[in-house]
């Protein structure tokens, strides 16, 4: 969701009723899902996950705590914390089912096709198919000629059959196998998805079905979940071979860098130690101080580091 919200409250006896209303984007519904903290210390109350619908006019369901304002006053005032956790753009499409009535029994038809569009304004068609068992689904891409060439785009979404409960209750019911997503390059026409759903056929004839509204139409939601424009439509997953066998080479060249670097301090230790042998044998007058000795091995140790530090450079360079 873009654009700034606002939180509203009211209530009747004393009691709360939180909104969360949009600002801007009025021109299309949105489902979000947030949580509210209302109150502080043991005046605290946690609303859970919501899951609410934001339609055309910036408007919610909004959330009833059973709470009285007053009881959650605290130092004078009410502290309410809210956690956005998505908000998606939402479509709505309806499809009229025909039932008809024949002889020995009644068959089911669909008339039409019903448009919807995505948050990027692309234009889809859903139409209801009941030639099956159960009902499925089908969804077609409408403005598939609108990706650019050498490109692909990523489309994800969610799509929910409404379900019609008593007193006016309606509820979303996801369709088995969501999120469904698909990647789409520029073509003259999209051939669809077909989405199964969990509905019979057989429960549309039968009155008093759930899933059809008093006008005898099938109401479908779509949220659009991610949408992305991909360079390259031609990408495999063998691209990437280069850029791996890269790292591996440097992982590799900088741990036999470190293991030459530790074998030349064993060797120069070994030389030092038989250097000094022989000395004490043939020159023991002139021996030179252990002091001398350390800042000796120290400048061999800083010159051995600096040109294995110039080697690793080279050849940084070279598998660069």
């Amino acid at each position: 969701m873009h654009g700034p919200i606002a939180i509203s409250g009211s209530g009747s006896e004393g009691r709360i009723s939180l909104y969360l209303n949009r600002c801007t984007g009025f021109d299309h519904q949105c489902r979000v899902r947030y949580s509210i903290v209302i109150g502080d210390g043991e005046r605290r109350i946690d609303s859970g996950m919501v899951d609410d619908v934001s339609d055309s006019d910036g408007k919610s369901y909004g959330w009833h705590p059973r709470a009285r304002f007053n009881d959650l006053i605290y130092k004078g005032g009410v502290r309410v914390h809210l956690e956005m956790v998505l908000a998606n753009t939402l479509s709505e499409v309806i499809s009229t089912v025909i039932v008809q009535q024949q002889s020995s029994s009644a068959s089911v038809a669909t008339a039409g096709l019903s448009q919807c569009y995505d948050r990027d304004k692309q234009g889809w068609s859903i139409k209801t198919d009941c030639h099956s068992e159960t009902v499925r689904l089908h969804m077609v891409y409408k403005d598939i000629h609108n990706v650019p060439r050498n490109h692909l785009r990523y489309v994800s979404w969610t799509a929910y059959l409404l379900r019609y409960h008593g007193k006016g209750h309606v509820e979303p019911v996801p369709l088995p196998g969501a999120p469904f997503s698909h990647y789409y390059a520029q073509e003259q026409s999209d051939e669809g998805i077909i989405m199964e759903t969990d509905v019979i056929v057989k429960e549309l004839r039968e009155p008093g079905c759930p899933y059809l509204s008093d006008k005898g139409q099938v109401r479908v939601q779509v949220e659009w979940e991610e949408s992305y424009l991909l360079f390259q439509s031609t990408y495999h997953k063998y691209d990437d071979v280069s850029r791996l066998h890269n790292q591996q080479m440097r992982k590799e060249i900088n741990a036999l860098q470190a293991e030459n670097y530790s074998l030349e301090r064993q060797l120069f230790s070994y030389q030092k130690s038989i250097a000094y042998a022989h000395s004490r044998g043939t020159y023991s007058d002139d021996l030179a101080s252990l002091e001398g000795r350390e800042e000796d091995d120290e400048h061999y140790l800083e010159d051995r580091a600096y040109s294995v530090g110039d080697r690793s450079l080279s050849t940084d360079t070279e598998y660069a």
